[in-house]
């Protein structure tokens, strides 16, 4: 529905018809602007003046994806995928001396960790940045978190350097097979997404509308709660972690959003199935460990594989049943396929309706593709639990 000022109402006369329609119902505390004192900060999820102006003065869209960047152009190109994953894979670079001496227990010295570990660091910093107003969310505190993790991971480079050196001369095998894993999940994803790439679709699409209004809103935005895309003067009242970072990666590489988002897919696909891979090879190879001095055989990557496969790949085979039963249905019975029922996998708690039981799995999530929170979490849980068996 779109409303028409027909009447050429002053801002005050609207609320005071609101305020009166609304009667009792309307808390008394609400009043037109220009009748009470400025709101303080986060009254009634409202900005306040000099925090609205704040946000505002982050840069019109053009500003933000300035002249010459990579956000001039209006179709997707392989460099704006080649840029977004040399952002990722340099923010892993820089925190793997990190987690090389703190993943000193497992196999591979926390290679694939150090993935979203590296996001996670930069991130955080960054937040916290733009939280406190200390430097306005942009590429500036993005350049400045990531020198600071350069210098730690220094440091830990300096102490560590020929235990490293002697790590990549044994173990580089380990590593290419690790980095396989991840880039051969991404380009999957990345396939996938390039074949349905549709953020729009009024009933199919899901949330998409809405986590990309909230991560347009982000990327705008010059402090953090960013500001409400839905709610004028207001600020966001809802998680927005996983939009932040995807944000922080735009800020950092000027991919705009719209193609951003189905880059990020792919991107957190590979976390997660890289992760899943990282902790069942590295608890599998524990053992060999121990009894060969360090030397790691064959199983573990076998189960390193089985755990990404397991994890990212097979969910819950409804659709393989469905698959099968309408194969036959036609070679069998002679009678049409019925339709693809791709709810009802993610559905298979009884009773449905009225239930409605969520039993979703990572594949359904990514291949749905709604970039919201269980999305983002996921390479992040299988982040604890690397952290856990390490421990």
């Amino acid at each position: 529905m779109i409303f028409a000022n027909v009447s050429r109402l002053s801002a005050d006369d609207i609320s005071e018809r609101i305020i009166s329609a609304a009667g009792d119902g309307f808390p008394t505390s609400a009043a037109p602007a220009s009748q009470s004192e400025t709101p303080s900060e986060g009254a009634r999820l409202m900005m306040t003046e000099s925090r609205a102006a704040a946000q505002r003065a982050g840069g019109t869209w053009r500003e933000i994806f300035a002249s010459g960047g990579l956000g001039d152009e209006r179709r997707a190109s392989p460099l704006w995928v080649a840029v977004w994953l040399l952002a990722a894979q340099a923010a892993a670079l820089l925190m793997f001396p990190l987690a090389f001496a703190a993943f000193r227990p497992l196999a591979d010295r926390g290679w694939l960790l150090a993935k979203p570990l590296g996001l996670l660091a930069i991130g955080l910093a960054v937040w916290l940045m733009a939280s406190l107003e200390i430097i306005p969310f942009g590429r500036t505190p993005i350049i400045i978190s990531a020198a600071g993790l350069g210098v730690l991971s220094a440091f830990a480079l300096i102490f560590n350097r020929a235990e490293m050196v002697d790590f990549f001369r044994k173990r580089w095998k380990t590593i290419a097979v690790a980095e396989m894993v991840f880039l051969a999940a991404f380009l999957a994803f990345l396939l996938i997404r390039m074949a349905n790439p549709d953020l729009w679709h009024p009933w199919r699409g899901g949330e998409k509308p809405m986590d990309m209004a909230y991560l347009n809103a982000v990327v705008k935005s010059s402090y953090m709660p960013p500001y409400d895309p839905w709610f004028g003067g207001g600020y966001l009242n809802y998680y927005y972690w996983g939009q932040f970072l995807v944000a922080a990666l735009i800020r950092a590489t000027g991919v705009v959003p719209e193609v951003a988002i189905n880059i990020a897919i792919p991107l957190f696909y590979a976390l997660t199935a890289a992760l899943a891979y990282s902790v069942s090879y590295n608890l599998a190879a524990a053992p060999f460990r121990a009894r060969f001095r360090g030397m790691v055989g064959r199983r573990p990557v076998v189960a390193g594989l089985l755990g990404a496969a397991f994890v990212a790949v097979v969910g819950n085979l409804d659709g393989a049943a469905q698959t099968i039963g309408n194969a036959w249905r036609a070679a069998v019975r002679g009678l049409p396929p019925a339709e693809f029922d791709f709810w009802r996998s993610s559905r298979m708690m009884p009773p449905d309706p009225p239930g409605w039981e969520i039993t979703e799995f990572p594949f359904f999530t990514f291949l749905f593709a709604d970039p919201h929170a269980h999305l983002f979490a996921l390479p992040f849980t299988l982040l604890a639990i690397g952290c856990a068996a390490a421990f």
